[in-house]
């Protein structure tokens, strides 16, 4: 199970999701202890360390995912991602976790990128032609 979710104003909305056909949690409220944790300690998470009432609202809504991860740009938590654990019911060893870690690293570069991009598109328009 893979979510990823991105902000939104003042919520944290399910952008796309792979291999949880059941989760239906369309969007979390920047106040939510998840995005609160997220956001403050700017590290991964195990659902279950934060409080169990938590994952409860997740098992809500189908399962519940094992680990969050955030991506900040700058100062930002602009998204973040949920992965559960294996179908056979096997936790993510330490490799695995550090792999998905690297993955939301990755997904921080691309929103510098992306934003960059946006930055420069927008700086050339304004400039006025040289003659």
């Amino acid at each position: 199970m893979a979510a990823l979710f991105r902000s939104e104003g003042s919520s944290f909305a399910l952008s796309c999701a792979a291999g949880v056909e059941a989760l239906k949690i369309p969007a979390l409220e920047a106040e939510h202890d998840l995005v609160r944790f997220l956001a403050t300690e700017r590290t991964r998470l195990y659902i279950w360390d934060l409080r169990t009432h938590v994952a409860a609202q997740f098992l809500e809504h189908g399962d519940a995912p094992a680990i969050a991860i955030p991506v900040f740009v700058a100062d930002d938590l602009t998204a973040f991602a949920v992965y559960g654990i294996h179908h056979s019911g096997a936790k993510l060893d330490p490799d695995e976790v550090a792999t998905l870690e690297r993955l939301c690293e990755s997904a921080t570069q691309a929103y510098i990128r992306i934003e960059n991009l946006r930055y420069r598109s927008l700086t050339e328009r304004a400039l006025p032609a040289s003659h």
